[in-house]
């Protein structure tokens, strides 16, 4: 078994089991806007066609993570990226909610259960996030990113992509005004060299 299809097991397997929520490593930042405790059995969109696998949240033994299990032991691919997690989640979804496409799933016609839209947590695609997060702005380009809007529960920031990316405290770069905002107490007391492969804001 694949590190990542050992990771996309133990995700199932541990929320089908106890429940709760699961932010993946990608690294997240909470918002001041929503409280993700407000939202309960939900799946986050990466875009209007993915599901991502990295923002969960399953009530304890909840049908769909059963059926997750049951399904990554009858149809495990080890060498298919997403297989084993975001195709397999796409997988029990379409049956459970009798929908061919994410458009199509809601909390009606899905059961009680949620496909939040990708600008919840994912409000950055994959290929941007370098730019996006990291660059450095003019002195007068202070403020807070233009697509953070109310509708932002958590920000991804694509660990994978951006772990080595510098981060410095007093920076206009947008991760640095996300950290000092929605993570005050931590921000307050690192150093001005934010090393983000060792210091993570996820809440």
């Amino acid at each position: 078994m694949t590190g990542t299809a050992l990771e996309d097991g133990l995700r199932i397997l541990t929320l089908n089991k106890y429940g709760e929520y699961y932010f993946g490593f990608g690294r997240h930042i909470r918002t001041v806007y929503r409280n993700v405790t407000d939202f309960r059995n939900f799946i986050a969109a990466e875009s209007d066609d993915y599901l991502g696998s990295g923002v969960i949240h399953a009530d304890f033994k909840h049908p769909i993570m059963e059926l997750a299990v049951k399904d990554f032991a009858t149809n495990y691919r080890a060498h298919v990226w997403g297989h084993n997690g975001p195709a397999l989640l796409l997988r029990v979804l379409k049956s459970w909610c009798n929908a061919d496409y994410l458009e199509m799933m809601d909390y009606v016609s899905c059961n009680g259960f949620n496909v939040l839209h990708y600008s919840s947590f994912y409000l950055v695609d994959y290929f941007e996030a370098a730019e996006e997060f990291f660059i450095h702005r003019l002195a007068n380009k202070t403020g807070k990113p233009i697509s953070l809007t109310d509708q932002v529960v958590g920000v991804h920031t694509w660990n994978k992509l951006t772990y080595n990316k510098p981060i410095y405290k007093n920076s206009t770069q947008y991760y640095a005004w996300l950290a000092r905002t929605n993570c005050p107490a931590m921000f307050s007391i690192l150093s001005h060299f934010i090393n983000c492969i060792t210091e993570n804001f996820a809440r």
